[in-house]
């Protein structure tokens, strides 16, 4: 099943949290069963279509609940527990 997103902060959120854990878009793409441009076209913002499969893995590698990664903007809720 896919998923249409209408916001960019998963985008934000992905990438935050892929350099945060040191993953180039190439390793997060193998241990999510994606690709890499597809990866980089969520981060972009250039595309909101994400199989919900990725999206559960994704929440898993990091974890982190679903909800967050499309609503909250982890940045800023990282920085604020410092």
């Amino acid at each position: 099943m896919i998923v249409v997103l209408n916001n960019r902060q998963f985008g934000k959120n992905l990438r935050f949290l892929r350099r945060r854990h040191h993953y180039s878009r190439w390793e997060l793409a193998n241990l999510i069963c994606s690709y890499p441009k597809v990866i980089r076209d969520w981060e972009t913002g250039r595309s909101f279509d994400v199989d919900s499969v990725c999206m559960l893995n994704i929440g898993k590698l990091f974890g982190i609940p679903i909800e967050s990664l499309i609503d909250d903007d982890l940045r800023r809720i990282y920085k604020s527990r410092k």
